[in-house]
């Protein structure tokens, strides 16, 4: 079953990409890591790099009229993907794990970031969690950790 989703994307392309890299935007900071795991990894490559964000509508409101624009969350996005030449995708979604599940495809590598934390092993963070479901789809998920101050030093 196909949930509804409405994407404002700039990452159409005409013919099959030579390699698909989806980063994940869960905060600017993770983003910016996240795109440096994705600048390394894809090293001379010359991959089609999209940073998607993914922002849930609640039900009560229709997805052409969600509470945030998709222009306030593209300028926060646009700070990390213009060091990078990345593509911005927004995506309003109901839910977004599913929209996520049809914005890529199984020869994506999606990047994401996470903090390190020391009790790691009693909770796993959300992007963890993501990682991990995405993988037991079948999807290549490339998972970055860093540490608290890293993270600090990517928000300035």
């Amino acid at each position: 079953m196909k949930l509804p989703v409405r994407s404002s994307a700039g990452a159409e392309t005409a013919g099959p990409p030579r390699l698909d890299i989806v980063v994940l935007h869960t905060t600017t900071a993770l983003t910016r890591m996240a795109m440096a795991a994705a600048n390394r990894l894809s090293a001379d490559l010359h991959p089609l790099t999209r940073i998607v964000r993914l922002e849930e509508v609640p039900f009560p409101l229709p997805l052409d009229s969600p509470a945030v624009t998709s222009d306030c969350l593209r300028r926060d996005v646009e700070q990390v993907a213009s060091r990078s030449g990345a593509h911005v995708q927004i995506c309003f979604c109901r839910e977004a794990r599913l929209a996520l599940l049809q914005l890529i495809s199984c020869h994506s590598v999606v990047v994401i970031a996470t903090e390190r934390r020391w009790f790691h092993f009693l909770r796993r963070t959300r992007e963890e969690r993501l990682a991990r479901w995405l993988r037991s789809a079948g999807y290549s998920v490339v998972l970055e950790y860093a540490s608290r101050s890293q993270v600090n030093n990517h928000a300035s």
